[in-house]
């Protein structure tokens, strides 16, 4: 098994240790026929050698990545629409990658993160917006990376799920559970509906307002796993689903050019976004 995983044969294993062996005048290996196991010796130095080939994996990964990864910091900022599974998978993808660059990560609404980005208190912002939004950012770039699917929904064991195609003035019946953002305006929503709003403050919250049969709303595909799925119902309505832009938000490229590290950081985290997106 050690030589199919070095993807070496076992006589250049063989060989390799015995040298070790002879070099350290110490006999680390008990043999049994082709089995070996750790002696006492080879016990007593086995948490040592883990720690060279961890200091070793380090220099080797300091010498290709050069000095200027060292010691630098990407500040992340995002919203809610995409699922925590997604955050932790992409953290692991950078810290497996960059594992000297420091990661910071805070969750925000899309008006706070945009102002974070101004005042260079993060270096990139990702979140979704309302297309009706009246933010300026004139002075930052925005790139849109791919699409969300808003779908009206309702708990299956909502009225309006019993209907086969729903009205407006079946809607206006029930409550509508909508996102309220940092600027105290409700988002995602479908205006002149009702007078009955329950605006929460995050895309979860929305979702599970809706699971827990409170009202009907948009709910982001991206956040919904086959559990919820198996116990909310789409409705069938004229206007039943929605397209928001997923944006990447940073301050304009100084005249020097932005770095490297930066720029394929940017470029891995649109790539994994694009991915969760079509996996949905």
């Amino acid at each position: 098994m050690a030589a199919r995983s070095l993807q070496v044969n076992r006589t250049t294993i063989s060989m390799a240790i015995a040298a070790m062996e002879d070099e350290l005048n110490a006999q680390l290996f008990e043999r049994q026929g082709n089995r070996l196991s750790l002696s006492a010796t080879g016990t007593l130095i086995l948490d040592q050698c883990q720690r060279i080939v961890s200091s070793y994996n380090i220099l080797k990964r300091q010498a290709y990545e050069g000095p200027d990864s060292m010691g630098q910091t990407l500040r992340l900022g995002r919203d809610d629409v995409l699922p925590e599974r997604f955050w932790r998978t992409l953290l692991k993808e950078i810290t497996a990658r960059q594992p000297f660059v420091n990661v910071k990560m805070m969750y925000s609404s899309p008006e706070h993160l945009i102002q974070l980005v101004r005042d260079g208190e993060i270096d990139v912002a990702y979140f979704t917006m309302d297309s009706n939004h009246n933010l300026n950012v004139s002075d930052l770039v925005m790139r849109v990376t791919g699409q969300i699917d808003m779908t009206m929904m309702a708990a299956k064991s909502h009225p309006l799920s019993q209907l086969k195609r729903v009205a407006n003035q079946d809607l206006d019946m029930y409550p509508q559970v909508t996102y309220l953002n940092s600027a105290n305006q409700e988002c995602f929503h479908l205006p002149g509906i009702g007078e009955n709003r329950i605006a929460l403050s995050s895309f979860e919250l929305v979702r599970d307002g809706v699971l827990d049969n409170l009202g009907w709303g948009y709910l982001p595909m991206t956040l919904l796993s086959q559990e919820h799925l198996a116990t909310l119902h789409p409705l069938n309505h004229g206007m039943s689903r929605q397209h928001a832009s997923f944006y990447a938000c940073r301050r304009a490229v100084a005249l020097g050019g932005e770095d490297p590290l930066s720029r394929w950081l940017e470029e891995t985290l649109t790539q994994r976004i694009m991915q969760n997106m079509d996996a949905q």
